[in-house]
């Protein structure tokens, strides 16, 4: 689970956003980097028939910015790309946990056999906590660091699905490039 020096209330407060997803067709992804001193809240929504985008910033202290987006593409389409990613049922990283192991048999010193498990933890990185709503379909869920768990544990598709909605938003919004 993300653990976030300020929580997406506290950010939506000092932002001026409602804490629920306003429109029927809402994106909020809240990225979070370890010891940085500023969260980043993508927000993607139809209002009306406009679509509309923003980067906020929050830094500790509650110094906020905003940056309007203004993107030259099929908004349409690229709404249709995020829901392709099953952004809508992907479970919490925690209710996958079991995913994020590496199994082995072996034999203790005292000559038992055993099945033992490895849990990879990484400390610091960039977390994810997204909020989605389709019409009457809503999602939210924590990801730590899930490109770098991707790379440890390859295939598992919720990596696979965040990773993909992570490339989306930089390519089509042109921002969080690596």
């Amino acid at each position: 689970m993300v653990a976030y020096s300020q929580t997406p209330a506290e950010i939506n407060k000092a932002l001026g956003l409602p804490d629920s997803l306003a429109y029927e067709s809402e994106i909020r992804v809240y990225k979070d980097r370890g010891i940085s001193n500023c969260s980043q809240v993508f927000r993607f929504y139809k209002d009306g028939k406009e679509w509309k985008a923003a980067l906020y910033y929050f830094f500790t202290g509650g110094k906020t910015n905003t940056t309007d987006m203004f993107i030259n593409k099929n908004l349409d389409g690229v709404w249709w790309d995020i829901l392709n990613t099953n952004i809508l049922y992907i479970p919490d990283e925690k209710e996958i946990k079991y995913k994020l192991e590496k199994r082995s048999k072996g034999r203790t010193e005292e000559g038992v056999n055993g099945y033992f498990t490895t849990h990879t933890a990484i400390s610091d990185g960039t977390g994810y906590e997204i909020f989605i709503r389709s019409f009457n379909e809503q999602n939210h869920i924590n990801y730590s660091n899930p490109e770098s768990y991707l790379k440890i544990y390859p295939g598992v598709d919720e990596l696979e699905f965040i990773r993909d909605l992570l490339d989306i938003i930089r390519t089509d919004f042109n921002i969080w490039k690596q």
